[in-house]
C-alpha cells in the first residue's frame, strides 16, 4: 500500500502480486479490508512502517464501528425475541381459556386458526404512523384508498367514482369495511338477507350452490351480491375462505354517506342503480317470486349489467363522453353547415324564405337546436328547443317589421297590441344592430334555455348553478 523510502518493500513485492493482474490485487485488497471488520484471519502483514500506520488507524476506526454494529443486532434481536416471546404468551393464554370453557374442539381450532392468521397480517403490515393524522384530509384519503383501489377498481361504477377529475372519491374509500377471514370462515350463506356488497381482496375462496356441497375455487379479487345495494335481496349461494383472506363489505347507506357531499356523484349513483334494478327486475328468476318476500338472487357478479347501467349515467358522458354527447359539444366552426349565420339573418330579414325553411336553416347552424342530435333533443328537452328556435325566429321578424308573422305565432287572446309593436319598432329602429350583434342575440337565444333545464343544470359543478345566466 505505501512505499515510503527508496528500496524498500510493500505488501505487493513480498507476496508476489506486482506482476499479477489488478483485478487479483483489488480482490486481495478487500479481503484484507473485510478482515479488519471481521475475526476471520489474513496472512496479509504489513512491510513497512507506512502499511503498519495505516493498520493500526483502520484497527482504532473498526473498534467502534464494530460495537456498534454488534449493539443494534442485538438490540434488535431482542425485540424480535420479545415480540414473539409475547405473541406465544398470548397464544398461550387463548389456548388455556378455551381448555378451561370446554370450548368445543372445532370453534377452538377455528379460534386458533383465525389468531395465527391476525398475527402473521400484523407481522407483515406496518401501521400508520401517528404523525399522518396531521396531514390534510384529501391526502389523508388517498392514502387509505390507495391500499384497497386495485380491488375496488374492478367494479365499472366504483372505478367511475375514483375518476382522477372528481375531486371527492377519495371518501369512497371508508365507506368500505375490512373483514379479516380465516380457514373455513364464512363471507355469506345461502338464504340469508344480504347485508352488503363484497368484494374478496386477498385469500382462496369457493362459491357453493345452495345445494351441492363443492362449487368453483379462485384467488383473484371478485364482487359479490351487488344487488342488495340496491334492493333488499337474499343470497342464492355461499361463500366459503379456503385460508387466511382479507374481504371489504360495503352497504347502501355506508355508500350514501360516503358521497353526500358530491352530488355529481351521488346523481350517478342513483341513475345507475336505476338502470341496474330494472335490468334486474326484467329477469325471470325474479319476475316468478313472491312480490311479498325479499327475492332470491344470483349472488355472481353481473358485469355486463354493471358495464351498461354505467353507461346510463351523465357522469359517465361527461368524463369520457358519448356519440350523441361528443356531437353536440363539438363547435359550429368545425362543422360544414352550408349556410353561414349572416347570410341566414340577410335571408330572413329579405324574407326570400319561409317561415318553415328558416326554422331548417336555424337547426343546421345551430347545432345545439337540432331536433335529432341537439343538446335539447338529447336531454329530451323538445319544448325547450321549440321555444329557443321561436325566439329567434321573432327577432328577424321584428328586425324586418313583420307584424303578422310575429302576431301568428301568439295565442288568440294574447295578441301583441299595435301601440306596443310600433315602441318595439322604433327600439328597433333606435338601437340599430350590427350583423355581428343580430348574430349575438341569435347565439344567446339559441343556448339560453340550457339555463333551465335541471338535467343540464346536473351535469355543471354545484358552484355554477345558483341562476340560469351562471350554467
Amino acid at each position: 500500500v505505501m512505499n515510503l523510502e527508496a528500496g524498500e518493500h510493500n505488501w505487493l513485492t513480498k507476496f508476489e502480486l506486482e506482476d499479477r493482474s489488478q483485478s487479483l490485487q483489488y480482490l486481495r485488497g478487500f479481503h484484507w479490508a473485510v478482515a479488519q471488520y471481521t475475526p476471520s484471519p489474513i496472512n496479509l502483514n504489513p512491510q513497512n512502517s507506512g502499511e503498519q500506520l495505516l493498520i493500526l488507524t483502520v484497527i482504532f476506526i473498526a473498534l467502534p464501528l464494530m460495537g456498534a454494529l454488534l449493539s443494534v443486532v442485538t438490540n434488535a434481536v431482542k425485540q424480535i425475541s420479545e415480540a414473539a416471546g409475547k405473541d406465544k404468551e398470548a397464544m398461550r393464554e387463548v389456548q388455556r381459556y378455551l381448555l378451561l370453557n370446554k370450548t368445543p374442539l372445532e370453534l377452538s381450532t377455528r379460534v386458533m386458526r383465525a389468531l395465527k392468521f391476525v398475527m402473521q397480517s400484523r407481522a407483515v403490515t406496518v401501521q400508520q404512523p401517528p404523525i399522518c393524522k396531521l396531514l390534510p384530509q384529501g391526502i389523508l384519503e388517498e392514502l387509505h384508498l390507495s391500499k384497497k383501489r386495485h380491488a375496488i377498481v374492478i367494479h365499472p361504477l366504483f372505478k367511475l367514482l375514483l375518476h382522477p377529475e372528481l375531486s371527492n372519491s377519495g371518501a369512497l374509500s371508508y365507506a368500505f369495511t375490512p373483514r379479516i377471514l380465516a380457514i373455513g370462515d364464512v363471507v355469506f350463506t345461502a338464504g340469508e338477507v344480504a347485508k352488503g356488497m363484497c368484494i374478496t381482496m386477498t385469500g382462496t375462496y369457493m362459491l357453493v350452490d345452495g345445494i351441492s356441497f363443492d362449487g368453483p375455487t379462485f384467488d383473484k379479487p371478485s364482487c359479490f351480491a351487488e344487488a342488495s345495494l340496491w334492493i333488499p335481496v337474499r343470497h342464492k349461494s355461499s361463500l366459503f375462505s379456503l385460508e387466511g383472506s382479507e374481504v371489504l363489505i360495503i352497504t347502501s347507506e355506508d355508500l350514501l354517506n360516503s358521497l353526500k357531499d358530491s352530488a355529481e356523484m351521488m346523481l350517478a349513483v342513483c341513475e345507475y342503480a336505476r338502470e341496474y334494478a330494472d335490468k334486474l327486475a326484467r329477469t325471470s328468476d325474479l319476475s316468478e317470486q313472491d312480490l311479498n318476500s325479499i327475492p332470491v338472487v344470483p349472488d355472481s357478479f353481473q358485469e355486463e349489467w354493471a358495464e351498461q347501467a354505467c353507461k346510463s349515467t351523465q357522469l359517465f358522458s361527461v368524463l369520457h363522453g358519448s356519440e350523441a354527447g361528443k356531437h353536440w359539444a363539438e363547435s359550429t366552426e368545425d362543422e360544414e353547415t352550408g349556410v353561414e349565420v349572416n347570410e341566414i339573418i340577410e335571408l330572413g330579414l329579405s324574407s326570400k324564405v319561409s317561415d318553415a325553411e328558416l326554422a331548417k336553416l336555424f337547426e343546421s347552424s345551430f347545432l345545439e337546436l337540432h331536433a335529432e342530435t341537439g343538446i335539447y333533443a338529447y336531454l329530451e328537452a323538445h319544448n325547450v328547443r321549440r321555444r329557443g328556435l321561436l325566439g329567434m325566429m321573432s327577432v328577424l321578424w321584428l328586425l324586418r317589421g313583420d307584424y303578422k308573422a310575429i302576431s301568428a305565432a301568439q295565442p288568440p287572446g294574447e295578441l301583441l297590441e299595435p301601440k306596443m309593436w310600433e315602441h318595439l319598432q322604433k327600439f328597433v329602429a333606435w338601437a340599430s344592430l350590427t350583423r355581428e350583434q343580430i348574430h349575438a342575440v341569435l347565439f344567446y337565444l339559441a343556448i339560453n334555455g340550457l339555463g333551465k333545464m335541471p338535467r343540464f343544470a346536473l351535469l355543471c359543478p354545484p358552484r355554477q348553478r345558483e341562476s340560469n345566466e351562471s350554467i
